[in-house]
């Protein structure tokens, strides 16, 4: 499995945003917001596959890596 161009761009703006809302991501993609969290169920499938910290969407649409730093690592890589 891998992500595709739009899953990039997503975790790529998570990963320097540190923390991004749904809605704001539906907005700029002009996607409904259960189309982004079904985006970020994918990205997280693919994060615990590869065995890296997994993104956390709390009950406030906030959506951000507890660990920054380690995921920090892995993308400059």
């Amino acid at each position: 499995m891998s992500l595709n161009n739009l899953d990039c761009l997503i975790l790529n703006e998570v990963i320097k945003g540190n923390m991004v809302l749904i809605h704001e991501l539906a907005e700029k993609y002009n996607m409904s917001e259960r189309n982004i969290r079904y985006k970020i169920d994918n990205i997280n499938y693919y994060l615990s596959k590869n065995k890296l910290p997994v993104m956390v969407n709390n009950n406030k649409g906030e959506i951000f890596f507890e660990n920054t730093k380690d995921i920090i690592e892995w993308h400059d890589l």
